[in-house]
Order: structure tokens, then sequence, then C-alpha cells
């Protein structure tokens, strides 16, 4: 078995220190202004502080959209992945409330057409946010499942 990688959607909403001590990837979403600009949603808000967010949409509902990594996105993210010799276990918030989980899948299948001998296991959580955040995190102690981040192999 290969070494493999976890990627989930940025609705995971697992801090940054999580992705980084777990290795977990995480996919931008987007996040649409009020003025119709168009930006990479990341957990850390970087964009906009998240108090600031919230209360403004507190007070204007309809003024933000938000919208799932599309297709190629998820591709490009994978891409890399499987370019690098892992297989991929990738989980997204419930396909119920977003098309995150189809898109990944999606996504998935472009790559695996290019790379049948990669491994891309897409997961629809049916949770969002920290529902589904912490199950991202540490991988058990088995050698088949390549090393830990930051550990030898």
């Amino acid at each position: 078995m290969r070494p493999f990688a976890i990627v989930a959607d940025v609705t995971c909403d697992l801090p940054e220190i999580f992705q980084k001590e777990y290795d977990v990837t995480v996919v931008p979403g987007h996040l649409v202004f009020p003025d119709g600009s168009d930006v990479k949603a990341y957990v850390n808000w970087d964009v906009m502080p998240r108090d600031e967010f919230y209360a403004d949409l507190k007070k204007r509902p309809s003024a933000y959209a938000t919208s799932p990594a599309n297709p190629d996105e998820f591709a490009e993210v994978f891409e890399k992945i499987v370019s690098e010799g892992k297989d991929i276990l990738a989980m997204t918030i419930s396909g119920a409330m977003s098309g995150a989980f189809s898109f990944a899948q999606k996504g998935a299948d472009s790559v695996l057409a290019r790379h049948p001998e990669a491994k891309i296991k897409v997961i629809d959580t049916m949770r969002f946010g920290p529902g589904f955040g912490p199950g991202c995190g540490p991988r058990p102690e088995r050698p088949d499942c390549g090393p830990r981040p930051g550990g030898e192999e």
C-alpha cells in the first residue's frame, strides 16, 4: 500500500495548526462578496475577520454567497498529491448541504483517468464544520499508512 494524503474541503473548519500537524490539505472554497467579487475562502479567514463577516452577514443575509471548490480545483489538488506517489482519502461536507462531494468525486475521476494506478477515495462525511474536521486528524501508527507528518519512514 502506498502512503496516502488526507484532503478536506474548506468547510472542515480545521485550524491551520492541525492542518500542519496532521498534514491535511484543505481545498479552499469560494466567497462572493456583496460587490460581486469572488475570492478563495480559506479556513484561516485571511480575506476578512470572521467576526466582521458574521456581523455583516447577520445584517445582510442575502448579500454574500458561498460555493465549494469546483471539480477542476479539486483535480488540481489531487493531481499534485498523486504525482508525489501518494493515494488520497478526501472528505467533504455533507452532500445534502453542498456540491463539494460531487465536485470532489468528479475531480477524482478526472485524475484517475490519467493515473489509473492511484487510489482516491472521496467520502461524504454527512457532517459540516467542526462535525467532520476532527476526522481529518491523526492517522493510525501503521506501516501501510506511510510516515506520520514530520516522522521517520
